[in-house]
């Protein structure tokens, strides 16, 4: 995340939270997450984060109305105004509470379906082959070609799902086509997003499109390309924290 000495978080449903993290690490807001939720009976989740100095977050709780007590108050127009404003994850969670027709939770992630329209795949398969069929090599191809965002979907953010002894951490990358909401699901060897593994469902579906043509070389570079397409997409300002 950038370099921040505090930051706005608002956490829960219709009780919500400004608090602060001291560290300009993602994985600090996580923590503070399972700290509250811990002591909660009721599921909570970050309803949106931004930059900000201590002196602005303690501004900016003496404006808010509703205070239930220290950090928590009631839901109301003026903090809901604020959290639109300053937040980018706020406005695209209620987007996607809307087309999943309840709140997106943890519990809840299952319930969004798997889709792999996000991204223009044929098109970069396309461009990809016609590369290599001109004698460019894996370097200049990745370096060349780009894997857009498919026009008719919206991408809302992206979530980290947790890693365990035998599996790496799962990244959810939500979108809406033709008013549903879909999530691409993949996998990552290593932090930093250097190694990632396509999708299952990619797969398939590359497959699909050009059985002959489907090799490592192929693959690998498929690779290359949507790791760096996912570097545009993977920034702190819309990751979302359940």
């Amino acid at each position: 995340m950038s370099i921040f000495r505090g930051e706005l978080q608002a956490v829960g449903l219709k009780h919500i939270k400004i608090g602060s993290v001291q560290s300009a690490k993602s994985d600090d807001v996580d923590e503070r997450l399972a700290t509250f939720q811990t002591g909660n009976s009721r599921p909570l989740r970050v309803l949106g984060t931004c930059d900000g100095y201590l002196r602005e977050e303690e501004n900016l709780r003496r404006k808010i109305p509703n205070r239930i007590r220290g950090e928590w108050f009631k839901e109301s127009i003026k903090l809901i105004d604020v959290m639109s404003e300053r937040t980018r994850q706020y406005r695209n969670l209620l987007l996607m509470d809307h087309l999943l027709g309840k709140e997106l939770t943890i519990d809840s992630l299952e319930l969004v379906p798997t889709g792999d329209g996000l991204f223009n795949w044929q098109a970069m398969f396309e461009d990809v082959e016609n590369r290599m069929g001109e004698g460019q090599n894996r370097e200049e191809i990745v370096a060349a070609s780009s894997l857009n965002l498919n026009p008719d979907c919206d991408f809302f953010g992206w979530y980290k799902g947790r890693k365990t002894r035998h599996y790496d951490p799962t990244y959810h990358l939500f979108f809406e086509t033709e008013k549903k909401l879909f999530r691409l699901t993949g996998q990552f060897r290593h932090e930093g997003f250097d190694l990632p593994r396509l999708p299952y469902s990619v797969i398939t579906r590359l497959k699909r499109l050009k059985p002959s043509s489907f090799s490592n070389p192929i693959i690998f570079t498929y690779v290359q390309i949507f790791n760096k397409a996912l570097g545009g997409l993977l920034i702190d300002d819309i990751r979302l924290y359940f």
